[in-house]
């Protein structure tokens, strides 16, 4: 698929969009307030067929009345030329001579011109004068979040721009108003060529086509705008261009599915969304031919569906990145799907109940009622397309096998664009009320000034907030890109170790900036030279692609300096190297692979990296420090342990078999009562001391050694306090160092809440499963304050000594340790490890 030059690409993305929305806002703006409001609704052949207020003095028009001339003007030069304009200077409530034909005779009638009215504006709002809007959006989430730039996504950005066009200025075109129809024909027969060439290529190409081919097919479509403009065509020739268009689509369409079973999925939706689009409107028609005559706002109701066709668009082209949930994501679309045919089903059903319930002719409360319904279709009608990616994760997901795939890609444009579009209709709407209710001289410029001042307040108290919202919720970035670097220092802070590190790269920095490919190396030695580095992480593709040490040594040599060429395979991937300096040493390499929507780094976003990556290698410096302390304290703790076992070896085998052979040489007959108390207390305490030093049970298991701890606990306490033991037992045994070190740790939250908490009563709860250890220590006893985040350096300065071990120990072993504790709430001290 050939790939776009750089400007053109840049022109689709950030000025067509504008030009479009130029487009559709202008003749927005048209129907509403440079359209006059007559009072009826006439067709292209000059046919009366809707009358909004028939209590109006003078002469009165009737249903079915052909009009043959306005003001001396034939409807016959009116029809056959788009520079003639009706009613363009009339105002309210001046009258207008309207030759008709009624009944086969020739009148005329002397129309009192109204003005605006509730049902006329009810009318208009309830037409497709929403749907352009849609896509609008459509084609600038095309252009922003769609990659790769190829053919297929300038195509779909045209199919959507397009249709905008000539839905904006199809609903009035009969007005003439501003060049309206001869642009109206002109976006018809564009449409033809965008359509056809979409649906060939779309989601595949059907088959390879020569790029002159192309180019060609649109020549003739250009020649009959250029006709259309000189007027040289027939007024209805246009139709055959719409046959074309949506014909010539559905055959290709249904082509592919007879031919393509492996798109067949995808296109039955696309076939689904295409039937409750025109189901409608068809019925409208057919509604018509039969007979039953139903108001003309019905047609705004009957195109509610039409949302569907951009957004399953979306939905094909990130179906591919949703890996195992795609049957859920399918299943949101249906529901969708579902919900749009029962709109549209009331919708054609409404007119019947309103001529049921209410006279023929007030249309304004039904009106008014479906008008609510279209604008909040509108508004939601292409939000879940859009919401569904970044629920389901589709930003993260790469196939890299399949690299000729269209693909959804997150990009930080999007919020100023969805702001954009929000704030023109807000100030379309307002706009329209001034023009409809203001009536004194200045009304316009004071409408200006007003539009222009709320813009600038919206824009100054909402953009913030809103661009936060868009970011997180459709794009997930979990950070505030412009206080990326404060931010990640203050994270980084209380980081002590390596997995919390890269939790804060992976999670929080490499998704703000929207990178998906990342590995960051670094060398195991700070202090000598560099050599081959260890894997630190590795984020958006498989570890086993990862390249050999050899490779890396290539990597490791470079210059210390940012480095952005092309790079060879084994790194293909990557897409910016930056080195990690520490102390002038390169102490590692960042690599960043591809980054939405473009994979382009630009300088702002390299320098901060760099920054990044410099906070990083000091990070790391610490880490490695952290870890080296871990190792000694570690070390110490292992050869306290086996001191500890030494010293309850000796005083069990030497110490306690000495007294008690002492005891032996004693006649017990002559032995007075304070010898044998002595004997028992110094006994006990011997057996209470080899405990502590070295728990007897634990050699039985975890669970065993913390019964005999309670037990134990519960003999030499001082009966205020009642200790209750709950921890299941379990046949398998845990690492040898995991369960001292739990062991240790309850110990120490026990004898604290025992000697220090004066709680009357102490639970030790816990649950032992093969993968996983969760205990618990909890007491009603005083409580005290325990600053947060919770630092080793703090809690040895407050001299919480006890505390500080437990975290130590939970550290060496990998453990979640969490202390709860307020004065007078008492305290729960809960453990966590999981096996890794």
């Amino acid at each position: 698929m050939k790939t776009l030059n750089d400007f053109w690409p840049r022109f689709l993305e950030r000025v067509l969009p504008w030009l479009v929305l130029f487009v559709v806002v202008a003749y927005t703006i048209a129907r509403f307030v440079y359209v006059p409001y007559l009072g009826f609704v006439y067709t292209s052949e000059g046919e009366v067929i809707e009358l909004y207020d028939t209590s109006l003095e003078g002469e009165q028009l009737q249903l079915g009345d052909h009009i043959k001339a306005i003001d001396n003007i034939p409807w016959s030069e009116y029809a056959t030329s788009s520079s003639t304009t009706l009613f363009g200077e009339v105002q309210p409530g001046n009258p207008i001579s309207i030759e008709i034909r009624r009944n086969q005779r020739d009148l005329t009638v002397n129309w009192i011109f109204p003005g605006p009215t509730f049902a006329e504006l009810a009318q208009r709002l309830n037409s497709e004068w929403w749907l352009p809007f849609v896509f609008w959006l459509g084609g600038v989430a095309v252009a922003l979040l769609i990659r790769p730039r190829d053919t297929r996504w300038q195509l779909l950005i045209a199919f959507n721009f397009v249709t905008a066009i000539w839905l904006a200025t199809g609903g009035f075109a009969v007005s003439n108003i501003w060049g309206i129809l001869p642009l109206f024909k002109s976006a018809v027969w564009l449409s033809v060529p965008v359509y056809l060439n979409l649906h060939w290529v779309f989601p595949h190409p059907l088959r390879k086509l020569p790029s002159w081919f192309i180019k060609v097919s649109y020549a003739p479509f250009l020649v009959l705008t250029g006709l259309e403009w000189l007027e040289m065509l027939p007024s209805t020739f246009y139709y055959t261009g719409f046959l074309l268009a949506i014909g010539g689509s559905l055959v290709l369409v249904v082509g592919r599915f007879i031919i393509r079973p492996n798109e067949r999925r995808e296109l039955g939706l696309f076939l689904l969304a295409i039937l409750l689009v025109f189901l409608p409107p068809l019925l409208f028609t057919v509604s018509s031919l039969v007979g039953l005559e139903l108001p003309v706002f019905v047609q705004g109701g009957a195109l509610m569906a039409s949302p569907a066709i951009p957004g399953i668009y979306f939905f094909i082209v990130y179906r591919y990145q949703l890996g195992q949930l795609q049957r859920q994501a399918g299943r949101l679309a249906k529901a969708y799907v579902s919900v749009i045919f029962v709109g549209t089903i009331f919708i054609i059903l409404s007119p019947f109940l309103f001529n049921f319930l209410a006279p023929a002719g007030s249309t304004f409360s039904l009106g008014i009622g479906l008008t609510l319904l279209a604008a909040v279709l509108a508004v939601t009608s292409l939000t879940p397309f859009l919401l569904l990616p970044a629920l389901a994760g589709a930003y993260q997901i790469r196939h890299y096998e399949t690299e000729h795939l269209l693909e959804i890609r997150a990009n930080h444009l999007l919020p100023s664009f969805l702001f954009s579009v929000l704030l023109v209709t807000v100030i379309i709407i307002l706009a329209i009320l001034a023009e409809a209710y203001l009536d004194f001289p200045g009304a316009t410029i004071l409408t200006v000034i007003v539009a222009g001042v709320l813009s600038s307040v919206f824009t100054a108290f909402f953009y913030g907030p809103f661009q936060r919202f868009i970011d997180r919720t459709l794009l997930g970035v979990p950070l505030v890109p412009e206080k990326l670097s404060q931010q990640y220092l203050a994270r980084i802070v209380v980081s002590l170790s390596r997995a919390e590190l890269v939790s804060v790269l992976t999670n929080q920095v490499l998704p703000t900036l929207l990178i998906r490919q990342s590995a960051l190396y670094f060398t195991s030695d700070l202090h000598g030279e560099s050599q081959v580095g260890h894997a630190l992480y590795v984020y958006g593709f498989p570890s086993d692609e990862l390249p050999d040490s050899c490779s890396l040594n290539d990597f490791l040599s470079l210059p210390e300096q940012v480095v952005s060429t092309p790079f060879s395979a084994p790194w293909r991937w990557v897409r910016l190297a930056i080195p990690l300096n520490l102390s002038g040493q390169l102490v590692g390499i960042w690599l960043l692979g591809r980054r939405d929507p473009d994979d382009l780094y630009g300088q702002t976003e390299t320098a901060l990296l760099q920054n990044i990556a410099n906070q990083t290698a000091i990070a790391l410096s610490h880490i490695l420090q952290t870890e080296t302390l871990r190792a000694l304290y570690q070390s110490n703790i292992d050869r306290q342990e086996e001191e500890k076992k030494s010293l309850a070896h000796d005083l069990h085998d030497e110490v306690l078999n000495r007294v008690t052979e002492l005891a032996m040489y004693v006649d017990v007959s002559s032995a007075n009562a304070q010898f044998h108390s002595s004997y028992k207390k110094l006994s006990a305490y011997l057996r209470q001391t080899i405990g502590g030093l070295r728990p007897a049970m634990l050699v039985y298991g975890l669970s065993e050694a913390l019964e005999e701890l309670v037990d134990e606990m519960a003999a030499r306490g001082n009966h205020e306090s009642t200790i209750s033991f709950k921890v299941n037992s379990v046949p398998y045994r845990y690492p040898e160092k995991v369960e001292e070190h739990l062991y240790r740790i309850l110990q120490q939250a026990a004898e604290n809440a025992l000697r220090y908490a004066q709680a009357q009563n102490i639970y030790i709860d816990g649950r032992l499963d093969e993968t996983e250890i969760s205990l618990s220590v909890v007491d009603d006893g005083i409580g005290f304050a325990l600053e947060k985040p919770v630092n080793s350096l703090t809690l040895v300065s407050q001299k919480h000594f006890g505390i500080a071990g437990m975290y130590e120990r939970a550290a060496l072993i990998g453990a979640r340790l969490l202390i709860d504790s307020n004065p007078g709430q008492g305290t729960t001290v809960t453990v966590t490890w999981q096996k890794p």
